[in-house]
């Protein structure tokens, strides 16, 4: 009986250790579709300089911003299979599409707005001082406004939710009761925010609430297209702005 016992604990252990390295390496190849700015920057900054860089890489925006969908787009494969191979082999949670109703329209009118809040009370209690991510994005959308509306409006939200909704949920929590839903939502939101925000600070709590406000969107709907949805929309919303400021001024 004993041994029974110690088998399975090993057996649990092992696939513990399994899970987090997978997360861990989905987490960190987050970063692989933004290698095509990364080296495209170093090159040309190694070969022209600093202020040639510049200029070149916002003349081919268009160029960078099709190299970083053609990036995006290999890893979007690899993390779709990914996530269906994990809901063919083990689906408790019932994960699938699901029909439109007006309920989840309120829904995620409700989600947003508490989104809104969190952005208000952000913005009152640092006098409106951007988070250091925010500030980094701002900056770039002055001499990659293609790239950077691409990456944040529409590739940023499907990655992100595939890695930690979707993935990250189906590795860890899986059961479908109030303890895991809340720390599905709460410990999904963490690592969110970690990866946008990795000090201290009212900026990583604002990143949080987004994470834990798509997560509870995730985990409401069973259906991952809500959460990419909403996470589309609001970074959609203020990254059209960006660009509609970049070519008017």
């Amino acid at each position: 009986m004993q041994t029974a016992k110690f088998r399975w604990s090993w057996h649990w252990l092992g696939r513990q250790t399994l899970a987090v390295l997978l997360m861990a390496v989905c987490t960190v190849g987050l970063f692989f579709y933004q290698m095509p700015i990364l080296f495209v920057s170093r090159w040309l900054r190694s070969a022209v300089g600093p202020d040639t860089e510049l200029r070149l890489i916002h003349t081919y925006d268009w160029w960078l911003a099709l190299l970083t969908i053609t990036a995006a787009a290999i890893q979007m494969v690899i993390l779709i299979w990914l996530y269906r191979r994990q809901l063919r082999r083990n689906n408790p949670l019932q994960i699938q599409r699901r029909r439109f109703h007006v309920e989840s329209l309120f829904f995620l009118v409700t989600m947003y707005a508490i989104i809104l809040c969190a952005n208000v009370t952000y913005n009152s209690l640092t006098h409106n001082t951007a988070a250091h991510n925010q500030q980094v994005i701002t900056s770039s959308f002055s001499y990659m406004p293609w790239t950077y509306f691409v990456m944040i409006a529409v590739l940023a939200p499907i990655l992100e939710e595939l890695t930690f909704r979707g993935i990250f949920m189906n590795l860890f929590w899986r059961r479908n009761n109030r303890l895991n839903n809340i720390a599905a939502c709460v410990t999904s939101a963490l690592l969110f925010a970690f990866m946008h925000e990795q000090h201290a600070s009212i900026a990583y709590l604002l990143y949080f609430s987004l994470g834990l406000v798509l997560a509870a969107t995730y985990r409401y709907h069973h259906d991952i297209r809500y959460s990419i949805g909403l996470h589309m929309f609001n970074n959609g919303i203020p990254a059209l702005f960006m660009l509609i400021r970049t070519f008017v001024s």
